[in-house]
């Protein structure tokens, strides 16, 4: 487009970096991993995307013993982090998460917390999107 051909070649002039790669055109683009349709004006994941978080998130629940290390709960508290730009009405749901991880509670697997996990799983695939 006319439009974005005009701000590239100002911003060689400027010196600015840009990437051709990077110059998406279209009515549904994929932008850090979220599917962005101008036409409806939504946000999505893939299916792929979701079937994957839910994955994670069954992983975590069934971990052995109801006792995952710090790491795991770091790493699905920043895969959901990433999930709640496009479900931001589930943030509530990170909230036992995060007390769990603050130190001042024990790092296990309680019923406050599968509760809201399974919550998610059930969610998820249902309400994909803003």
């Amino acid at each position: 487009p006319k439009n974005q051909v005009q701000l590239l070649v100002l911003w060689d002039a400027i010196g600015c970096p840009w990437e051709e790669k990077k110059q998406a055109l279209g009515e549904k683009l994929k932008i850090i991993g979220f599917w962005v349709d101008i036409n409806w004006g939504t946000i999505t994941l893939s299916d792929y995307s979701v079937a994957d978080i839910v994955s994670k998130i069954e992983l975590f629940i069934e971990t052995p013993l109801r006792r995952p290390p710090l790491c795991n709960w770091q790493h699905l508290a920043g895969h959901l982090n990433w999930l709640l730009n496009v479900l931001p009405w589930g943030q509530p749901t990170l909230t036992e998460m995060y007390q769990k991880m603050s130190g001042h509670a024990g790092i296990y697997l309680n019923k406050e917390i599968i509760v809201e996990m399974n919550w998610l799983i059930d969610i998820i695939p249902k309400s994909m999107g803003v």
